[in-house]
């Protein structure tokens, strides 16, 4: 383990898989009741990468690859566990939207973006439980910059 503690890479990505392993495996760690202890669907961490059930960091190593600059370990179905199928290197917007705190969705932000009107942003912000500088902030193109609605003769459409 100390081979790759040299590299500034492998340690950022080796402190992800300890991050992993401590939340999901450590009862006393703060964030266990939101993923080990979670019920009744508790995050779980593969064999493969389980240090308690034969894994390590290696294997991790091997199906990952290198933490990327400016990503943390997203799992791709918050209601899976940690394991090769559902793990990717994620930016904080894309851990953000796919949270499961995140109100919105891409086709929310459409709606959004096709019913806004200007100074009326409080019916908007209330049906979708945000705030209305949020609303403002997707309108404004501060916020889901990459939701693209083009109106045309044939309607609206939309690209994400």
């Amino acid at each position: 383990m100390s081979r790759f503690r040299s590299s500034k890479v492998h340690h950022s990505t080796y402190i992800s898989y300890r991050k992993m392993l401590v939340r999901c495996l450590n009862p006393n760690h703060h964030k266990f009741p939101t993923y080990g202890g979670r019920q009744p669907n508790p995050v779980t961490v593969c064999d493969r990468w389980n240090p308690k059930a034969g894994g390590s960091f290696e294997s991790f190593l091997a199906d990952n690859g290198p933490r990327p600059e400016g990503t943390t370990l997203h799992r791709v179905n918050g209601n899976k566990g940690y394991c090769s199928e559902n793990c990717v290197w994620a930016d904080a917007t894309t851990q953000a939207r796919e949270s499961r705190q995140c109100k919105l969705d891409v086709f929310k932000v459409i709606f959004i973006k096709q019913n806004y009107v200007p100074r009326k942003s409080r019916h908007l912000a209330h049906k979708f439980g945000v705030s209305q500088q949020t609303i403002l902030d997707i309108v404004n193109g501060k916020t889901w910059k990459d939701v693209v609605c083009v109106k045309s003769n044939q309607g609206v459409y939309a690209a994400a």
